[in-house]
């Protein structure tokens, strides 16, 4: 089941299938956002709309793609290594569902999770398309 999502660009409103994106960088200066694409008729699009605003949509995207899912991905499936799968496990963390819900703070407290290890069940919900909200930066 694709995901996708609207974005605002400098060529008007485009609808963008989640499953097609390679990676979404932000320019500071213009405050616009490019979105590279694994295949398609185009290599990118630049977004109007700034980094933030994408990575929320994205982020509400897969929330509601669970929502209409009869079953979260349990943990088991996620293919992590086994420190990060007990970590979570122990903490009451089942599914990639849950995972969802987490932000980087929450995750941090989690017994033995440490930084390779977080940084791991990052980079796999990435794969997923969940974002894991980063409340840490700036302190």
């Amino acid at each position: 089941m694709a995901t996708f999502i609207e974005v605002e660009t400098t060529i008007g409103l485009v609808l963008i299938n989640l499953d097609n994106v390679d990676c979404i960088s932000s320019n500071a200066e213009t405050n616009e956002t490019a979105i590279s694409f694994t295949s398609g008729p185009e290599d990118y699009i630049c977004s109007v709309e700034p980094y933030e605003v994408i990575k929320s949509k994205i982020a509400g995207a897969s929330r509601s793609l669970f929502k209409n899912a009869e079953q979260a991905m349990p943990l088991e499936d996620m293919d992590l290594s086994v420190r990060p799968y007990n970590c979570l496990k122990r903490a009451g963390i089942k599914t990639l569902q849950d995972l969802s819900r987490c932000k980087i703070s929450d995750l941090m407290c989690v017994r033995n999770l440490g930084r390779r290890s977080l940084q791991e069940v990052v980079d796999k919900c990435n794969e997923y398309g969940v974002c894991i909200v980063d409340d840490t930066e700036g302190h």
